[in-house]
């Protein structure tokens, strides 16, 4: 019925990304289509899928596409609440995790040309609005403007696409507090990550400690640089410019994502810090698949085939 560019607008994914969750959730025992005990037939895979992906795409309340999908609201709650845990237990340990070798020593290059050899990635907070938090727990997630908040913590690369992916600290803890508790930091801590078996030249000295770009709300850590506060000289106000133009991949990312899946700018209706979880990286992970689809036609990849081919 529709084209791939309008297939694309209207549900916010290539028709790849979608064809592959159909293909994967059809054959599931909930999700197939079986006889009730009246001898009726229950409703198709792809009704319940497209009004989940409804829910993700708009973030509208599960009575909202019960007229379009032919669906109850508790058929589509049920069904949003299934194709998260589906995508996030299938797909975390694809699309959720630390870049290869090859593929960092391609960032690297990247950000090497833009001008800040050895980083690999940009790391930013943002925060998601708990509309159902808990009063036992809303003193920790009261943030300094009077709402319930949910810390999410992102790490991407120049396409925006998501490498670390961190959501639990409460709304009250600041950018510090949250690398405090991120799961990157073990590993930073364990000496798991970052690598230490690549080299790169920086001020005509061999270095091994790759690092992070971030605002100045992140500590001065070896393994994170942050622009000077004041530039005064033209060697750091150059330093600073062009660190500023990488650490905003992140700020981008928030901003390409949210509009991809509404659900992220709606403040959220769950009643459990482990929904909100599962919510927040599953959407990540569709956005990662469908960044993957896509990365060929985003300029910023057109400018690193062109630059690899010259």
């Amino acid at each position: 019925v529709y084209s791939e560019q309008e297939f694309e607008k209207r549900n916010r994914m290539p028709r790849a990304v979608f064809k592959r969750l159909y293909t994967a959730v059809r054959n599931e025992p909930w999700w197939r289509r079986s006889i009730y005990t009246t001898g009726r037939l229950q409703s198709y895979p792809m009704q319940k899928l497209l009004a989940a992906l409804r829910v993700f795409r708009y973030g509208n309340p599960y009575d909202h596409p019960d007229e379009y999908c032919r669906l109850s609201p508790s058929t589509i709650a049920e069904a949003t609440r299934r194709l998260t845990n589906f995508i996030f237990d299938t797909w975390q340990a694809t699309y959720l995790r630390r870049p290869t070798e090859e593929i960092l020593k391609h960032n690297l290059t990247r950000n090497a040309a833009r001008g800040m050899p050895g980083c690999i990635g940009s790391i930013d907070c943002t925060h998601w609005q708990w509309f159902k938090c808990l009063k036992a727990v809303a003193g920790q997630y009261h943030d300094r403007k009077g709402k319930r908040f949910a810390v999410v913590e992102s790490i991407c690369d120049e396409v925006t696409y998501i490498w670390h992916f961190f959501i639990w600290a409460p709304g009250s803890c600041n950018d510090m507090n949250v690398l405090a508790c991120s799961p990157l930091m073990v590993d930073v801590n364990a000496g798991v990550w970052p690598p230490r078996n690549i080299n790169y030249r920086l001020n005509s000295r061999t270095r091994r400690l790759l690092y992070y770009t971030a605002d100045q709300g992140y500590p001065r850590y070896a393994l994170i640089e942050v622009a000077h506060p004041n530039p005064v000289t033209p060697k750091r106000r150059m330093y600073s410019r062009l660190q500023q133009a990488v650490r905003k991949d992140a700020k981008r990312l928030y901003a390409v994502k949210p509009s991809r899946f509404n659900i992220i700018l709606r403040p959220a209706r769950f009643t459990t810090v482990f929904r909100m979880i599962n919510t927040g990286k599953a959407v990540a992970i569709l956005d990662n698949m469908a960044m993957e689809c896509t990365r060929r036609e985003v300029s910023a990849q057109q400018r690193i085939d062109e630059a690899e081919e010259v």
